[in-house]
């Protein structure tokens, strides 16, 4: 297996779901996702719009959308190491 990198995501909520959502589509290859999370990108910035808990809507169909993609594969590993602010 090769690995697979996909940083770089426009910086919108929308953006964001439409990627998660093609993700490794036309990859026919096995494959297991490793390490992914619910945290942007650092170069979006925090702000309102991306507060969690103000946003638990798009961080839940964000979740799902991930798994829902992520599952069709071998499986996944999610990272849940809270590092940002402080926690």
């Amino acid at each position: 297996m090769e690995p697979i990198f996909c940083l770089f995501v426009d910086r919108t909520k929308d953006a964001y779901i439409n990627t998660s959502c093609s993700d490794l589509l036309d990859n026919l290859s096995p494959t297991i996702v490793g390490e992914w999370s619910l945290s942007v990108a650092d170069k979006t910035g925090w702000n309102p719009d991306w507060n969690p808990e103000s946003n638990t809507d798009f961080y839940k169909r964000w979740f799902a959308a991930q798994a829902t993609t992520y599952e069709k594969r071998l499986g996944w590993i999610f990272w849940t190491w809270k590092a940002e602010l402080g926690d």
